[in-house]
Order: structure tokens, then sequence, then C-alpha cells
């Protein structure tokens, strides 16, 4: 299973990975922004999306029409 996280703050990004990597269960990939995740996240595969509603650069509409 992949884990992608979608944050812009690096602070909560290694807390959410520092919490990840104790239980091992999965492939964890960051990015701070939406167009990124389009490359990282095929529409073929399955993962668990953690994602920061208020990114820079996109409204809170934008990102939950993602």
């Amino acid at each position: 299973m992949k884990l992608i996280i979608v944050e812009d703050n690096p602070a909560d990004v290694e807390a959410i990975r520092r919490a990840i990597r104790s239980v091992r269960i999965c492939d964890v990939q960051h990015t701070d922004n939406l167009e990124t995740l389009s490359e990282i996240y095929p529409d073929d595969e399955s993962a668990i999306v953690l994602l920061d509603l208020n990114l820079p650069g996109s409204t809170v509409d934008e990102t939950i029409e993602w």
C-alpha cells in the first residue's frame, strides 16, 4: 500500500513519517502541491492520500475537486 502525504508544512510531514515508520505498513511519498501529486499518483494505483486542504497555490475547492 502507498501512503501519499500532500502537506506544505515540513514539521507536519516529519511527524506523520515518524508515526508511519513505527508501523512499517506502507511506502510513504510526499509532495507539497497538487501538480506533483498528479505525477506520483497514477490513476491505476491504490493509495491512501493525506491531503492538506490549505495548500499554497490552490483553494480549498480546487483541492477537494482534485
